[in-house]
């Protein structure tokens, strides 16, 4: 179980440096919403969504191949090709960087006008496309440090990101935004690449550093490591390719699909980016906790499957399937019971509350899809991951097309629930295939869910005798309830006192160690 502790380790460091950074992203994006209003959210949304295909496009699927050459290398102490497959990586991301960055560079006057119809985002996307090769770069230095299990180097670049952007993009926000939406959105742009430009090259320093430092070390390259670099990257990159593509396409047809409705220009850019720009984000936030342990999965998996540890691969798996589902279940319920709450803390535009209550119940799915997914680049099953991404988009395009112009921003709603359901149920199904791991429902899901009711319920009623309600009082509110909530779990069986000694025990062995 040595490799399982290690991993739970670093996944608490990930998390705590996570909390850190999301708490500092999430105040800065309602500042950045509040200065921009809806309509630039909107439309600085839609622009991300083609900035999205461009990442997918530069990145080729690199991040994966890194992670798995540098840990299957790594467990067997190959250093010298830890440092050859670094370089054959580089190479290939930056290929096809530059190529995208070009290509997006001199089609951004046609992307504008005729995909997005709107001319303000011209300047937008070509300074998106001059980013891409450093995006590539990035993904080649972020899957060194997750292979090689950097922890701290890597929340050390994450800090230093979040802090140059929020310093750079509030200086630009005063220079820009009185000039209008377009350039508030340059601002937004232009400052987090500013960030991304500076904390990439530190970090690539480094790298660089750390693998000289293993080519010095010796050992032999295995012949073909180029050959295996291709049989991982490529076919990774035509499944994203793909599955960007049509959700790009998903993405651009929202706003497409609530004019055809009857919804004006202006208010369906406003719609899509109360939903994606303002609720969405709240929804996410609480993934830190499974998004650190998912970001950790493949390497832990992959060295397992090096050194030929099968039990413990199918035991990370199903702890990590087991802390996902409980803890979902408990903030989905947190967040639907309290989100007039949430919206009055946070924003001050009151629709963004009933977006939240809506999509509150999608919270166990997307988490839980987002640790399946790690999972399955981690047991090999990464194509299978992504063919079902690509169904997924195309199910998702043909609800927005259909229900939108009928139902209005609701319909796109109902088409996540349905498209998730599908997405989460078919990769969970083939991980349990591969990986050997059982399910356990009713501990994890069911049972949990009833806990968080009547947490809340509890709680809830319980605070009706504290005096008049205000917003100030959900916050303790939503505190006793998380921790009401662990209580009923160990009264109903669902947290076992050996659960609890595990982690205490990894945590102490952990602390004695350092």
């Amino acid at each position: 179980m040595g490799r399982a502790k290690e991993f739970i380790v670093n996944t608490a460091i990930m998390t705590v440096t996570s909390l850190l950074l999301q708490g500092i992203s999430m105040a800065f994006n309602v500042y950045i919403s509040n200065r921009i209003g809806g309509e630039g959210v909107g439309l600085f949304s839609v622009i991300m969504s083609v900035n999205g295909l461009m990442v997918t496009l530069s990145t080729g699927g690199v991040h994966v191949t890194t992670v798995k050459l540098v840990s299957s290398a790594a467990g067997r102490d190959a250093h010298r090709e830890i440092f050859s497959a670094m370089v054959r990586c580089t190479v290939f991301a930056l290929i096809c960087g530059v190529a995208t960055g070009i290509t997006g560079y001199l089609s951004a006057r046609w992307i504008s006008s005729v995909v997005l119809a709107d001319e303000r985002s011209i300047r937008c996307i070509k300074i998106l496309s001059l980013l891409q090769p450093v995006n590539s770069l990035s993904c080649v230095v972020g899957g060194y440090l997750g292979a090689q299990r950097k922890v701290k180097r890597s929340a050390a670049v994450q800090i230093a990101d979040e802090a140059i952007t929020v310093i750079a993009v509030t200086l630009g926000l005063r220079v820009l935004l009185p000039k209008g939406i377009e350039y508030a959105c340059i601002a937004v742009i232009g400052g987090s690449g500013v960030a991304h430009i500076i904390t990439t090259l530190g970090a690539a320093a480094s790298v660089v550093a750390d693998s000289v430092r293993l080519r010095a070390k010796g050992g032999a390259v295995p012949d073909g490591l180029t050959s295996n670099m291709l049989k991982i990257a490529v076919p990774v990159a035509v499944t994203s390719y793909a599955r960007s593509g049509l959700s790009t396409v998903k993405n651009l047809l929202i706003p497409h699909s609530l004019r055809l409705g009857g919804v004006n220009a202006k208010l369906a850019l406003e719609q899509y980016g109360i939903l994606q720009g303002m609720a969405f984000p709240v929804i996410m936030f609480p993934q830190i906790v499974t998004g650190a342990m998912a970001g950790l999965l493949v390497p832990e998996i992959t060295k397992s499957k090096v050194l030929g540890y099968k039990n413990n691969t199918a035991y990370i798996i199903s702890r990590a399937l087991q802390v996902t589902g409980i803890y979902s279940v408990g903030i989905s319920v947190i967040v639907f019971a309290f989100s007039d709450e949430i919206c009055r803390m946070i924003y001050s535009n009151g629709a963004v509350a009933q977006y939240i209550k809506m999509m509150a119940f999608l919270i166990p799915l997307l988490y839980t899809d987002s640790v399946v997914d790690a999972a399955l680049s981690g047991v090999d099953k990464q194509i299978d991951a992504m063919k079902i991404s690509i169904t997924d988009s195309i199910l998702s395009i043909i609800l927005v097309t259909v229900l939108l112009p009928h139902m209005g921003i609701k319909g796109y709603v109902v088409a996540m629930y349905i498209c998730k359901i599908f997405n989460c149920a078919v990769s969970v199904y083939i991980l349990v295939r591969s990986a050997g791991v059982r399910l356990r429902l009713v501990g994890w899901i069911f049972t949990p869910a009833l806990c968080a009711a009547g947490a809340v319920l509890v709680i809830r009623t319980l605070s009706s005798f504290w005096g008049a309600d205000n917003v100030y009082r959900s916050i303790p509110e939503m505190i006793l309830s998380g921790y009401a909530y662990v209580g009923l779990l160990c009264l109903t069986g669902c947290i076992k006192g050996s659960d609890v000694e595990w982690i205490r025990d990894i945590f102490r062995q952990n602390s004695t160690k350092n």
